[in-house]
C-alpha cells in the first residue's frame, strides 16, 4: 500500500512524495491531493492515483508514437526530455505496449526491412537498432527475416563499374563504400571478384 508522504506544486508541475516510489513529478495540477498527506492509499486507491499520474505522459507518448514510430527506449527519453518523470514516463511506455502502439519487434522487423531496401548491411542495421534500445533477441529475428544480401552488394558494385572490371583502386574504394554501409568482407569479397581485374 502506497502513502503520500508529501505535495508540493514546482515549476515543472508537482512533486509528489509517494512511499515506496519516490519523488514523481507530475505536470498536471495535483494540489487536490494535498489534504490526502500522511494517510495509506488503499489497492483501488493506489491505482487510480497512479494511473492520474501517468496520463499527461500517456497522452504525450500516444501523440509522439503517432507522429512517428519508435522504439520504447527512444519514447521514454523523448517524454523524459519533454519534462515527464522517468517513472511516469516508463509506466506510459507499459501501458502503450499493453495497447500495441508500442512494439520493439515490429519496428526492428520494419526498420531492417527498410533499411536492407536501402543498401544497409546486416551490421549498420545490428548497430543502429542497438542503439534505439532494441532487445537482441528482437534484432536476431529482423536480420533473419531479411533476403540475401547478394543482390543489394552486385547491385552496388555494377552501379560504381560501369561495365568495366574494376582496378585494384577502385574495388578498394567499392569494398570500403559496401563495408561502411554495413556488409561483411566475407559477403564482399566474392562478389566483388566477378567484378575485379586480375
Amino acid at each position: 500500500m502506497a502513502k503520500i508522504l508529501s505535495v508540493r506544486q514546482g515549476e515543472d508541475g508537482t512533486l509528489i512524495e509517494l512511499d515506496p516510489y519516490g519523488e514523481i513529478v507530475c505536470k498536471a495540477d495535483m494540489t487536490e491531493l494535498l489534504p490526502l498527506v500522511g494517510l495509506e492509499l488503499d489497492d483501488e486507491s493506489e491505482a487510480e492515483l497512479l494511473r492520474t499520474l501517468t496520463m499527461p505522459a500517456l497522452e504525450a507518448g500516444a501523440y509522439q508514437l503517432g507522429m512517428r514510430a519508435l522504439t520504447r527506449k527512444k519514447l521514454v527519453e523523448k517524454l523524459v526530455e519533454k519534462g515527464h518523470d522517468p517513472f511516469l514516463a516508463e509506466r506510459a511506455a507499459d501501458k502503450l505496449e499493453d495497447m500495441g502502439a508500442l512494439d520493439d519487434a515490429e519496428y526492428a522487423r520494419m526498420f531492417a526491412q527498410d533499411r536492407a531496401v536501402r543498401g544497409w548491411g546486416e551490421i549498420r542495421i545490428r548497430a543502429e537498432l542497438r542503439n534505439r534500445g532494441v532487445d537482441e533477441d528482437y534484432i536476431d529475428c529482423a536480420i533473419g527475416e531479411l533476403e540475401s544480401s547478394e543482390d543489394a552488394i552486385e547491385a552496388f558494385i555494377i552501379s560504381k563499374c560501369h561495365g568495366e572490371p574494376l582496378d585494384r583502386k577502385a574495388a578498394k574504394k567499392v569494398s570500403d563504400a559496401l563495408a561502411r554501409k554495413g556488409f561483411r568482407w566475407d559477403e564482399i569479397s566474392p562478389i566483388l571478384r566477378r567484378y575485379t581485374e586480375d
